[in-house]
C-alpha cells in the first residue's frame, strides 16, 4: 500500500540544475540532493578550455523517478551559495555524455548543445522577470 513504486525505464530521473554559483562542487551538489534518495551521479558542467571553470549548471541523476520528482518540488528556486537554483527535468542520457572523459562525438555534442539551449532560454526568461 505505502511502498514506493519502482521507476520504469522511461520515467525521467535526471534533473538539470541551472544558475549554480561558480564555486559549487559536485560534492556540494550531491549533498544537497542526497536527502531525497539514492543518486547515481551529480555533475557540475565545466568549461575545459578555461581550466574547468563552472558553466553555472549541472545534472543530478537519481536512481528512482519519485526521488527526483520530490527533489524538484522541494528544491526548485531554493538558494545555494546565495543564488536561486532553477531545476527542471533533464535527459538521462546527458549524464552519460558528460561523465565520459573522452572526446565528444557529434551525437554527444548535439545533446550538450540542446542542454545549453535550454539553459540560455531560462536565462532569457529570468532577465525578463527582473
Amino acid at each position: 500500500l505505502g511502498a514506493p513504486r519502482e521507476s520504469s525505464s522511461d520515467e525521467p530521473r535526471s534533473l538539470l540544475v541551472c544558475n549554480l554559483h561558480s564555486d559549487v562542487t559536485e560534492q556540494e551538489l550531491h549533498a544537497i540532493f542526497l536527502p531525497f534518495g539514492p543518486i547515481c551521479t551529480a555533475q557540475v558542467c565545466r568549461d575545459r578550455s578555461t581550466i574547468n571553470h563552472s558553466q553555472g549548471y549541472g545534472f543530478v541523476n537519481f536512481e528512482h523517478h519519485h526521488d527526483a520528482e520530490n527533489a524538484l518540488a522541494a528544491l526548485n528556486f531554493s538558494e545555494l551559495m546565495g543564488k536561486p537554483m532553477f531545476i527542471m527535468w533533464g535527459q538521462d542520457m546527458t549524464i552519460k555524455v558528460l561523465a565520459r572523459h573522452n572526446e565528444s562525438s557529434s551525437s554527444d555534442r548535439q545533446v550538450i548543445d540542446q542542454t545549453e539551449s535550454i539553459e540560455q532560454s531560462w536565462g532569457r526568461r529570468l532577465e525578463i522577470l527582473n
